[in-house]
């Protein structure tokens, strides 16, 4: 193909890529079974160069490999300083293609996928090279003379993951005008992947995924990892979190895994042995003692599951000793079956479910009972010193089960097989590697979008992940995949990548924020979950508040929980934030039955987001008093029955606010109540307003909307005038003004100091920019001059 013909091809896939066709993508036939491979791109040839790992010292800067110490560290070869690393090999891979721009072209017309991949990139870059297309002698240079290079760098040895990502660059020799290129334009990279067993696997560790989850290599993988975190990980042997300091040395590190006796499950399920394979539900403190000793040096397995629907097999007070007789595996749900297995595969006697070691009975109509109150009070102890817990994070309904084999996700790229070789043995063959470019993320997991199961994965310190795509770990110390980029155990870092399951982490990855910044990402990730009864709000987070509480005073600080609220009463201000939670979809819902006091983010359904906290702020409001009504007296992270909360405020009625401003909403239009208000609104409106301000109103849901907009048209006198409730300043940007409460008198409420007032929402009220807004003091002498009353919220 002419060079000009190559332009032309490069110029209507770059149109493509501006108009894409919104149809479903191409199907890849390839798979690592049958890659790719053609006589174009079976010529490229990746040459691998391997040297030792060089430190750079920070104290004396000396470059070197280092020296080895009697213990199997490294320490700087030149001031015998340690380093931060153990030793290991670099990696460095090169290759130049053999194809040109017009070549390249010509490949991918005729269906070479990996010259498919590069001509697309190419047709994207190639303008910032030469600016104008109508530049044939320029275009016409780069299409002949241009060449494309490979390069990557790996390293191998201990804390190094051993994936392999290649770069590729579009090399402009001299024969392009020199203001007219760059001498290195880099189109993109691909990850290098080998298969399990054939050469070149021994320096790329990454892997075609493990669709067969019952395999042996995936059930190799999961004995792997849990054996490597029980020598290895001394912080996974710890009491949960609350001994774990930043610098990832453990400050009580448990001598070896066993479980307290306070800390072993009132019961459990015995799956037996595969010799032995009798089911039956055993009470541990049965045996004078002996069954708890066995669990306390065995350990136990935790399953965290989607119960979708009520479970036909559940424990009934009814059937507890026919349960301890016999359970009949075949009248479980596939997912509890499946856990059975794994739980045998993997070595282990005990499994902790649920639904067949908490009494399932509904003795109020609402799903709870003494025996399940007091249970999940100690949710927090089973997850967090469970052996391991068992994830089936891809099953919706626990009849679907977790074990199936999984479908190939496909490629967006590939794989691509190309040929790895030494330089150092005059370019001999090693094996081969397969390029891939994978599509986006998969879908989010079912089991995270239950509520139930968040306290689950975070209270756990490790956690085998039987997800959609495949098997994997995650403990407070590393995570890993049986296949895909990342197979190595692969120390977390702090802050750093989580999972690779979003979602499902162990809230050891949280440890480096301060307690109510780790609070808010808990409640944004709770409140975006689904619950199947509305009265387990408050439940489903107890156990991981009631952790939460206890990391608090471990830090030496003074936790207060009220309702979803989690505070250091040593900070009063902390209160301020925590009330000004709003919610962040248009569909927000209040409950048929109340739940929660309206001050708490547990009286509405949907996603909300708690602002953070900055001690220096000003205050405009604080607590002087609350309570709540607990269901349970001995579950006080649990379910209420109220709540009352006592603020003295500086409080406007909504009426004079909406005469002296302009009144908005938030915007909905992207999604969330809050998108444009940091950026845009109604700043120069003065009309109808003596100050020129903007008040911006925020409901909790629609039903508080309706009413407080009844209440914006009403022409007749208020009675019970909605109020603004002044909390904290903005802080956002260079904005200016005040941020609070709105609240409406309750039904029977007198409107005196002493009356009961119901969160509605909440409001800003913008006075402009810093840069060029409206003064200050007007706005803020809005608030200081009004009255100063204690509001009783409930």
């Amino acid at each position: 193909m002419g060079s000009l013909q190559a332009i032309a091809f490069l110029q209507r896939v770059r149109e493509r890529l501006r108009y894409p066709d919104r149809g479903p993508p191409e199907p890849r036939p390839f798979t690592f079974e049958n890659p790719h491979s053609c006589t174009h791109c079976e010529t490229a040839h990746l040459d691998l160069q391997v040297t030792e790992r060089v430190f750079i010292c920070w104290d004396c800067q000396h470059k070197g490999v280092g020296n080895v110490t009697d213990g199997g560290g490294y320490v700087c070869s030149n001031c015998g300083r340690p380093f931060g690393t153990s030793g290991g090999h670099d990696l460095w891979y090169t290759a130049t293609l053999d194809h040109n721009v017009s070549q390249a072209v010509d490949a991918a017309r005729s269906g070479c996928e990996l010259y498919r991949w590069i001509a697309t990139k190419t047709a994207r870059y190639i303008p910032a090279v030469a600016k104008r297309w109508e530049a044939p002698e320029v275009m016409d240079a780069i299409a002949a003379h241009c060449r494309f290079e490979v390069s990557g760098l790996s390293s191998l040895g201990p804390d190094q993951d051993g994936r392999c990502v290649l770069s590729f660059r579009l090399v402009c020799p001299g024969a392009v005008p020199e203001h007219l290129r760059t001498n290195s334009m880099v189109l993109g990279e691909l990850p290098a992947w080998a298969a399990a067993g054939d050469p070149a696997s021994e320096y790329i560790l990454s892997r075609p995924y493990g669709l067969d989850v019952t395999s042996q290599q995936s059930m190799r993988f999961a004995k792997h990892c849990f054996s490597v975190c029980m020598d290895r990980h001394t912080w996974c042997r710890t009491d949960q979190i609350r001994h774990l300091a930043l610098d990832r040395e453990a400050e009580e590190i448990l001598p070896r895994e066993t479980v307290s006796f306070g800390d072993v499950p009132t019961r459990l399920i015995d799956v037996g042995t595969s010799d032995s394979p009798r089911l039956r539900l055993v009470e541990t403190a049965d045996d004078n003692g002996a069954l708890m000793g066995d669990v306390s040096e065995a350990g136990f397995m935790a399953l965290s599951y989607c119960w979708g629907g009520d479970q036909q097999a559940k424990l009934l007070a009814a059937k507890v000793a026919d349960y301890k007789c016999s359970i009949d595996p075949a009248r479980l749900p596939r997912t509890l079956q499946e856990a059975v297995w794994v739980a045998r595969t993997t070595g282990f006697r005990y499994l902790w479910v649920d639904s067949l070691c908490i009494h399932q009975d509904d003795l109020d109509g609402h799903g709870n009972n003494p025996d399940k109150a007091t249970e999940i009070t100690r949710m927090a102890s089973y997850y967090g010193r469970a052996a391991v817990t068992l994830c089936a994070a891809s099953s919706e309904r626990a009849v679907d089960g977790f074990l199936r084999v999984r479908k190939d996700a496909g490629l967006a790229l590939g794989p691509v097989q190309m040929r790895l070789r030494s330089k150092a043995a005059g370019h001999a063959p090693i094996g081969c590697v397969f390029l891939v470019d994978e599509p986006d993320a998969p879908p989010a997991e079912p089991i995270t979008t239950r509520g139930w199961t968040l306290q689950e994965s975070l209270l756990s310190r490790r956690i085998l992940i039987f997800a959609r795509r495949q098997l994997y770990w995650s403990c407070l110390n590393s995570f890993g995949g049986c296949g895909g980029s990342i197979t190595a155990l692969t120390n977390r870092t702090i802050p750093g990548v989580q999972s690779l399951v979003d979602g499902i982490y162990p809230a050891g990855s949280l440890i480096e924020q301060p307690t109510w910044a780790q609070w808010g990402v808990i409640v944004a990730d709770y409140t975006r979950r689904g619950l199947g009864r509305e009265g387990d709000k408050l439940w489903a987070v107890a156990a991981l508040a009631q952790h939460m509480a206890a990391m608090s005073r471990a830090r030496g600080e003074d936790p207060a929980y009220a309702a979803g609220l989690l505070v250091d009463q040593a900070e009063p201000g902390m209160w301020l934030p925590q009330l000004l939670w709003h919610p962040v979809t248009p569909d927000a819902r209040r409950p048929g039955t109340a739940r929660a006091p309206s001050w708490s983010w547990a009286s509405v359904d949907g996603p909300v987001v708690v602002p953070s906290w900055e001690p220096r702020l000003a205050e405009y409001a604080a607590v002087k008093a609350w309570e709540v009504d607990l269901l349970v007296e001995a579950a006080p992270y649990g379910a209420l029955s109220g709540g009352r909360m006592t603020l003295a405020a500086k409080v406007q009625p909504l009426s004079r606010a909406q005469a002296a401003s302009a009144v908005s909403w938030g915007d909905w239009s992207r999604g969330t109540q809050l998108d444009d208000l940091y950026d845009a609104g109604p700043w120069g409106k003065t009309e109808g307003s003596e100050y020129g301000w903007a008040l911006v109103l925020l409901a909790d849901c629609a039903e508080d909307r309706r009413m407080i907009e009844a209440d914006l048209e009403s022409k007749e006198p208020r009675s019970a005038d909605p109020l603004l409730v002044a909390m904290l300043p903005l802080t956002t940007g260079e904005l200016v003004g005040v941020q609070g409460l709105l609240v409406r008198q309750d039904a029977g409420g007198t409107g005196t100091s002493g009356g009961s007032y119901r969160r509605l929402g909440g409001f800003q009220l913008r006075a402009g920019s810093q840069a060029g807004g409206r003064p200050e003091s007007s706005l803020f002498k809005f608030f200081e001059e009004a009255e100063t009353k204690n509001l009783r919220l409930v």
